[in-house]
């Protein structure tokens, strides 16, 4: 399957080098479906050998999964598109996944076009990672941590298809230049204590004005008003 996350050779784009360690002291428990062993089997050593996650299931299955999600929710789930039952977004639909759900979703898949990463983020879905995509252990512990904190979470490959996403949203208004800085950061991979210091805001400046991007881009996440800005080329 050409599937190469978590090798020792591949390289990386380091947007994600900086990521935080979750406040939570706890391990972040990690939920895995996928209807390949062996994938599922490589992803619960990658996660458990990082010392921030926890598998806490994994499952083979759409059907599987959403049984165990209605028992015992994870703090971030790792999801294929392409299962032997349902798709990976029907399996979320059936679930009940949304923005009010407890739990981050970061898609880990074959199927990595720019129809699947509209249709993800168009979901809430706020990662991405490309199963051919190369990318070390670690590197990508970071990018499940950035999704679980709330930031865009996307492996090197997936970043080119972001200008050809959403091709049907329609920028409403013009960004403030601080709108347009936030939302530059944001997608460079700042954390929020980040952005706090180098824009020199506070917290609730900074949520404020994340509300107004999203109300200005028509946008329904944080992943999804990047890919427009993207788009847009409002940033680079």
């Amino acid at each position: 399957m050409g599937y190469v996350v978590g090798t020792t050779n591949g390289r990386f784009n380091g947007r994600f080098t900086n990521a935080a360690t979750p406040t939570n002291p706890s391990p972040l428990r990690v939920a895995i479906v996928d209807d390949h062993r062996a994938i599922r089997e490589g992803l619960k050593r990658i996660v458990g050998d990082d010392e921030r996650l926890r598998v806490a299931w994994a499952a083979h299955s759409g059907e599987e999964a959403i049984r165990l999600l209605a028992s015992s929710e994870p703090d971030v789930l790792l999801l294929d598109l392409v299962l032997g039952d349902l798709d990976g977004l029907t399996m979320l639909q059936h679930a009940g996944y949304g923005a009010e759900s407890g739990y981050a979703v970061v898609i880990v898949s074959q199927q990595a076009d720019a129809g699947a990463v509209t249709d993800a983020i168009r979901a809430g879905i706020g990662g991405f990672v490309a199963k051919d995509d190369e990318m070390p252990d670690r590197e990508f512990c970071n990018l499940i941590c950035n999704v679980v904190a709330g930031r865009p979470g996307f492996s090197p490959s997936i970043y080119p298809l972001l200008v050809l996403a959403h091709h049907e949203a329609t920028v409403r208004g013009g960004l403030t230049m601080r709108q347009l800085e936030i939302t530059q950061a944001e997608a460079n991979g700042l954390s929020d204590a980040e952005i706090y210091a180098e824009l020199h805001i506070s917290e609730s400046t900074l949520r404020r004005e994340r509300d107004g991007i999203r109300r200005q881009l028509n946008a329904s996440s944080r992943s999804h008003a990047i890919a427009i800005a993207v788009r847009e080329r409002l940033i680079s």
